[in-house]
């Protein structure tokens, strides 16, 4: 690879983009739109309108009219007082209050909103507050041994998002030097049946970048050939 370290750095932008979307059904419109944030935030106001109208409405649409304000500090503040609404609706407002309000620049504030999600009662919703703090910690730069102890405790959970958690550890290790505990890691997401394809491409990307070629794949040519 010409360039390892743009090469981690899309690696860590891509690295929630797998294997979430799987829990909409399961969990319905609530994790449908923390899904979307722990992704991205772009798509969140299409989704609400095609996905959670009724329930919005039931609310008097005050999520949604929050999300069409023009400012992120706008949308922080106008989302605030409904994370003290009933349950569901609340871990959805926090959710979306932490996107606003990292969008508006203040990432350190919106880990702060965040932590009450990290001891949810349910677990999936928990681990991927979890997720998404790995996310607003990449986003300031934290270093690789403020977000192992993360990224880990999702491993040690075997939770829904062991293998991205395995794949931020990977990229932590990396920049930690350990270059075997970086393969280990990788080594079994291309292993895991449970592994999407591009979760597994970008696996075994990473490991031909490292030296280690994935099972099967054939090794990048850095060089002239004969």
């Amino acid at each position: 690879m010409s360039n390892p370290d743009s090469f981690l750095d899309e690696v860590a932008e891509e690295v929630r983009k797998d294997q979430l979307y799987a829990l909409a059904r399961r969990y319905g419109w609530i994790v449908g739109v923390v899904i979307l944030l722990a992704v991205g935030g772009a798509a969140v106001n299409e989704y609400l309108k095609a996905q959670t109208k009724a329930e919005a409405q039931a609310r008097g649409g005050a999520i949604e009219a929050a999300l069409q304000l023009d400012t992120p500090e706008a949308r922080a503040d106008a989302l605030a007082p409904l994370t003290q609404q009933e349950a569901d609706a609340a871990i959805v407002a926090l959710f979306l209050q932490v996107d606003a309000t990292a969008e508006a620049g203040n990432v350190v504030e919106a880990e702060a909103l965040l932590e009450p999600a990290l001891t949810h009662s349910d677990p999936v919703l928990a681990d991927l507050a979890r997720l998404k703090l790995l996310g607003l910690m990449a986003e300031r730069d934290a270093p690789a041994t403020e977000r192992l102890p993360i990224a880990e405790a999702l491993i040690a959970n075997q939770s829904a998002f062991t293998l991205l958690a395995l794949e931020q550890r990977a990229i932590a290790r990396v920049e930690q030097g350990d270059r075997d505990g970086a393969i280990a890691d990788l080594s079994q997401i291309d292993a895991s049946s449970e592994a999407t394809e591009t979760l597994r491409e970008r696996a075994q990307m990473l490991l031909q970048a490292l030296g280690a070629d994935a099972p099967g794949q054939p090794r990048l040519v850095t060089g002239a050939t004969e």
